[in-house]
């Protein structure tokens, strides 16, 4: 309560309090129905009262004069731009009738607005490429923040909340929001972000907080991520392809391997098949010897069976002489079929290995292009 002989001192203190308050102030004094007095600070001036001004009969300043209790109510964003909290405080005289109130008229701003003009440039230049910040009262644009990388020049303190924005939805979902838009609008591809500002009052939204930044490094690091991917999705086919050609190589090299180890096997076939002519030749050449000397025996009539006998002996004699130079001839294959066989076994070692080291590289770039696709979700969620 307030009492008439003390109203001077209480106007003297408004006088001093009125430029102490940062978010700006306005007392007045009502008498019955009409505004009297008051006084406001100086950038409060836009929503200052006039002398005369009626007071609303619903008023809850009337209530306080009427129930001489302190009152306190809301004047909706919707007045003047910005919710007014009004308490009004009854004026006793000494016989304690009261038919004034001391009201005291401040802007509620949430306290995300009051701290909008320290805090929202260092928001903007915390932005590698920099951001565009704003905040709504539910119906316009009342504060802007932009950095020195990012501006938007179309939005003006005072620009109506478009109903398609995500601002609009912030402020009528009460949830963040959300949305990335191409460079149609404002020239380069952009997130916007809305969170919206609730009353720790009233539990209502009053306004929201909106960021505009642009997505170049997303962007970039995107394409970035998606190059990376396509060369890596190349070059593993790439490496596919050696892989199945190193199989195929190694698989020819075993059955080349294996081929040559069958000469091997009929070049020894070969020198049984000298041993054994040998063999036979040796056995003519004493059939021949036995021919002769039965011819000898027989006299004149065995003259003809002795020289046949004779060209046996020379036969024979002409296949054992071939028998070494055959055997020379395949040891000397099999000699150069040995060496061939030691230099197919590395090749084929060699293939082996470049086969296994094929697949491991196979294997490395199949786990680079897997960070690749995380890389690329990661750069989406930003």
């Amino acid at each position: 309560m307030i009492f008439l002989d003390g109203l001077d001192n209480l106007k003297a203190l408004a006088e001093v309090q009125v430029e102490l308050m940062c978010d700006g102030v306005m007392f007045a004094i009502v008498e019955y129905d009409s505004i009297v007095w008051q006084i406001s600070s100086s950038h409060f001036d836009s929503y200052k009262l006039a002398i005369g001004t009626k007071v609303d009969d619903s008023s809850s300043i009337l209530d306080a004069i009427n129930q001489k209790k302190i009152t306190h109510s809301d004047i909706p964003s919707s007045v003047y731009g910005i919710t007014m909290k009004v308490t009004a405080i009854p004026i006793l005289d000494k016989n304690e009738h009261c038919c004034r109130a001391f009201v005291i008229i401040l802007p509620k701003i949430h306290h995300i607005e009051g701290a909008f003009t320290e805090i929202a440039p260092m928001i903007a230049e915390m932005f590698p490429s920099g951001a565009f910040i704003s905040l709504s009262d539910g119906t316009k644009i009342t504060k802007i923040q932009s950095s020195n990388k990012f501006d938007i020049s179309t939005i003006k303190v005072g620009s109506e909340i478009n109903k398609s924005s995500i601002a609009y939805k912030a402020l009528h979902t009460a949830k963040i929001q959300r949305a990335d838009i191409d460079s149609s609008e404002y020239g380069c591809p952009v997130r916007l972000l809305a969170y919206p500002l609730i009353d720790n009052e009233s539990n209502k939204v009053v306004g929201s907080m909106n960021i505009i930044r642009p997505k170049k490094n997303e962007l970039d690091l995107h394409n970035m991520s998606e190059t990376l991917e396509n060369s890596l999705a190349s070059i593993s086919a790439t490496i596919e392809e050696l892989a199945s050609s190193s199989s195929t190589i190694y698989e020819n090299q075993q059955l080349l391997n294996n081929s040559i180890n069958d000469i091997s096997v009929l070049s020894d076939e070969i020198n049984n098949i000298s041993s054994f002519i040998e063999q036979l030749a040796n056995q003519t050449k004493m059939l021949g010897l036995n021919a002769s000397i039965e011819a000898a025996r027989a006299g004149e009539s065995g003259k003809g069976f002795g020289v046949v006998a004779k060209e046996i002996r020379k036969l024979s004699d002409q296949s054992k002489s071939t028998v070494p130079k055959i055997q020379q001839l395949t040891n000397h294959i099999k000699y150069k079929v040995n060496e061939i066989i030691k230099e197919s076994e590395h090749s084929l070692s060699t293939t082996q290995e470049q086969a296994a080291s094929t697949q491991e590289i196979a294997s490395s770039i199949e786990e680079i292009n897997s960070s690749s696709e995380k890389l690329a979700e990661i750069a989406n969620s930003l």
